[in-house]
């Protein structure tokens, strides 16, 4: 504890704290102070126990929606900060409460988002700057996950914070989350497409 608060002052003291932002500076402590971690020549080939066990690498791709062509980056990540507060997500029951999944959550963190004209991106092929949408997906996945519910909504006047509950499974199957999952269904879609067009070349042909 006070190795934490001797490099993370703004936890110090008995005042209620977040706990994920406690977690997170705790893992920062525990990483900088690794003695593997300082012998290595780059962050992206530490071995420490704390990224073998936390650390996952997470893939964002960029996809140009003139022409097609798709930016990626692969960050390494601790956690997973998932919605829990969007209505779409939430489903009634008996008694009139609201209830989402963990897999919920991750259904939506990997859902492509459209980016608005207020933030384009220069797409390396058109060589101008063009709308796209964006989608995240797991790269890598850790031995141990951890995903941290953003349980509080904000907007202009206030912040509200969700009382959501979330499901949260005894096991769980991280594949249709990940990029090679992701990968894997684009090229079965493409090889459907060709099929389908190489059936009616066929037919027309006769």
């Amino acid at each position: 504890m006070n190795l934490v608060w001797t490099h993370a002052r703004h936890l110090a003291g008995y005042e209620q704290q977040d706990a994920h932002e406690f977690f997170i500076a705790a893992l920062d402590v525990l990483h900088r102070h690794s003695g593997s971690s300082s012998l290595l020549k780059t962050p992206q080939e530490c071995n420490c126990i704390i990224d073998w066990i936390f650390t996952g690498k997470l893939q964002s791709d960029l996809t140009c929606l003139t022409c097609g062509g798709v930016s990626t980056t692969v960050d390494p990540y601790w956690d997973i900060s998932l919605d829990v507060g969007h209505e779409a997500l939430l489903s009634p029951t008996s008694d009139g409460a609201t209830n989402i999944s963990l897999e919920d959550c991750l259904q939506r963190y990997i859902r492509p988002e459209q980016l608005g004209s207020s933030a384009k991106i220069k797409c390396a092929r058109c060589e101008t700057y063009e709308e796209s949408t964006k989608q995240l997906t797991l790269k890598t996945l850790p031995m141990v996950a951890c995903f941290h519910l953003k349980r509080f909504e904000h907007n202009s006047k206030h912040r509200k914070k969700m009382d959501t509950k979330v499901y949260y499974p005894q096991f769980i199957d991280m594949t249709p989350f990940t990029a090679a999952y992701r990968e894997r269904s684009i090229l079965d879609e493409h090889n459907s497409d060709s099929m389908v067009a190489d059936a009616l070349t066929k037919n027309r042909n006769k």
